[in-house]
């Protein structure tokens, strides 16, 4: 089976189609997320300026007091840019885990219905060298087996 016909039996068994392209997609925004949140923590220092110490007057301290409130709000992205990335991170570990067990169960059951075809097939060789005594296999309407005998 290939990786394909994986994606598609997972798609129509569960519903629910994690998929490798989809995990592929949801790491690469995680980079993308990351990324981001490295460009701006490198840069928090630059993006807002410390303010002038050398002067005092009103619309000083007003403009040191935005600074201060826009370097709490950088903060804040900060903090939700990694809570955003660790919980993507998380979503891509259960995807992997989720495909897995998928996967897996896709697999079993395959090993299942052969497992089935060999054992009807032994017994149809077994029947037809004992010479089935009497009895025939046949193909009934709707594609059913049928047993008759004769």
């Amino acid at each position: 089976m290939h990786d394909s016909d994986f994606d598609s039996a997972i798609a129509a068994l569960t519903g629910n189609p994690v998929t490798p392209s989809r995990i592929d997609a949801a790491e690469r925004h995680l980079g993308m997320l990351s990324a981001l949140r490295d460009e701006v923590r490198d840069r928090r220092r630059s993006l807002v300026p410390r303010g002038a110490d050398g002067w005092r007057s009103t619309a000083a301290d007003r403009y040191l007091e935005r600074l201060d409130e826009l370097r709490g709000l950088l903060e804040a992205v900060l903090d939700s840019l990694e809570s955003a990335r660790s919980q993507l991170a998380d979503r891509v570990s259960g995807m992997h885990s989720e495909l897995e067990a998928r996967e897996a169960a896709v697999r079993a059951e395959a090993e299942r219905a052969e497992a089935l075809r060999e054992s009807l097939a032994r017994s149809d060789a077994a029947l037809a060298e004992r010479g089935n005594g009497g009895i025939e296999r046949g193909a009934a309407p709707g594609g059913a087996t049928a047993w008759t005998t004769r």
